[in-house]
């Protein structure tokens, strides 16, 4: 047989059993026990001739259920005040912790600060407000944040990114931002595959077809900018949406074109050098000539 028990800090009675089988009994210690195959405990209005809340057993679990409206859990302070601690709401089921008004499923309460701290064996983590702002983080900076998704029926969690003191934001890619705020590519070799030479003609043809302009952002209009379209650069640099543009891809293609450059330009500094000693040498042979000229008149 089943039984629900109560203890209570105060009670008055007006009945005491001491029957061991008595379905409702009241112990030694002050605690009610209810014995029946699905115990059940009722508080009855007199005033209003109805049944408002229910205490009950089912499937060996324990049921509370207002029969009138919501169900809430309140506090007394020291000066006899009463507070709303936990509150659901009887029509919409939402769930109001520090409120008695929860407008979404789960609500807080409007004080700011930490609302929800998650503990494991080395540290909390926490959810918490302030003005204008949510906060999620840790109590110890030496811990991280990860974002990502839980895979298969096992749950796998799957990292997306990972927010941590050293690198601020380092995602799966490889990529990341340091602490100082800059933005690193993934670019490790372990990272690629299918890597062949850019050719000189693909970043000579890349770099013509490339329209340099001025704009500003639709969301930001004080802040001018110079770049590209995406939609109008060549293949070569454009991504597969069409929607943003690699740096890297850029710098990658004029490195290639100034590398030639740089190569021309060496060779014609040494041609010029060349021209310069063709030069002297022309002179030299034009003064030695001139020379035997004049040796050749005075004979």
């Amino acid at each position: 047989m089943k039984y629900l028990k109560i203890s209570l800090m105060t009670l008055s009675l007006f009945v005491i059993t001491n029957i061991v089988n008595a379905q409702i009994q009241l112990d030694v210690s002050g605690d009610i026990i209810i014995r029946d195959n699905t115990p059940s405990l009722t508080l009855y209005d007199a005033a209003e001739e109805r049944n408002e809340f229910t205490l009950s057993e089912a499937n060996d679990n324990i049921l509370l259920q207002s029969l009138l409206g919501n169900l809430e859990f309140r506090t007394v302070t020291g000066g006899g005040g009463i507070s709303t601690r936990l509150i659901i709401l009887g029509g919409s089921g939402n769930i109001g912790i520090g409120t008695s008004t929860p407008d979404e499923p789960l609500s807080f309460s409007s004080s700011l600060g930490p609302k929800i701290n998650l503990f494991d064996d080395s540290g909390i983590y926490g959810l918490g407000m302030a003005p204008a702002e949510l906060q999620i983080g840790t109590f110890d900076n030496t811990k991280h944040i990860s974002l990502g998704h839980y895979s298969g029926s096992s749950k796998t969690f799957v990292e997306w990114v990972e927010i941590n003191s050293s690198s601020l934001v380092m995602t799966t890619s490889g990529a990341y931002v340091t602490a100082g705020g800059v933005w690193i590519d993934a670019s490790s070799r372990s990272f690629k595959e299918n890597i062949s030479d850019l050719t000189l003609e693909e970043a000579t043809l890349a770099l013509a077809k490339l329209k340099p302009v001025k704009f500003n952002y639709k969301l930001q209009k004080d802040e001018e900018y110079i770049g590209f379209i995406a939609e109008d650069v060549p293949e070569l640099v454009s991504m597969r949406d069409r929607k943003g543009l690699s740096p890297m891809d850029i710098v990658a293609m004029l490195t290639r074109v100034v590398q030639k450059q740089q190569s021309e330009i060496a060779d014609l500094k040494t041609q010029k050098s060349e021209v310069a000693d063709l030069k002297l040498e022309m002179a030299a042979l034009k003064s030695l000539l001139n020379a035997q000229i004049k040796n050749s008149e005075g004979e």
